[in-house]
């Protein structure tokens, strides 16, 4: 399972480390619920002096022009770091999405496929 923004579990490694930076890579990660190595990058940059969390890459879309910027196009909310704001389709897509699903004999042929279509 990984976390659709790792913000939060960066900020907490950034935290057990300075409470006690003897702790190994294992025991930062298993307490931060992320894995060994996004401890150790999380280490070496405090040790650098930079942010725990590493600058958004990517292009932004403003008025629909592409623009270079710092990050991708994100939602924030208040107390809460960047997340990803998902696309959604045009309603043609979704409707043949839906037709698409609806010709599934896996689907059709079930309680829980017809439940769902």
């Amino acid at each position: 399972v990984r976390p659709v923004n790792g913000s939060e579990g960066r900020r907490l490694a950034s935290e057990v480390i300075a409470e006690n930076p003897s702790l190994s890579l294992r025991q930062i990660a298993r307490a931060a619920g992320i894995s060994p190595e996004t401890a150790r990058d999380v280490r070496n940059r405090l040790r650098r002096g930079e942010d725990p969390l590493p600058k958004p890459r990517g292009k932004r879309h403003v008025n629909g022009a592409a623009t270079t910027a710092p990050g991708p196009a994100v939602s924030t909310r208040k107390g809460f770091g960047s997340g990803a704001v998902p696309h959604r389709a045009p309603v043609q897509d979704r409707t043949a999405t839906v037709d698409r699903l609806k010709a599934d004999p896996a689907l059709r042929m079930s309680e829980t496929g017809r439940t769902l279509l």
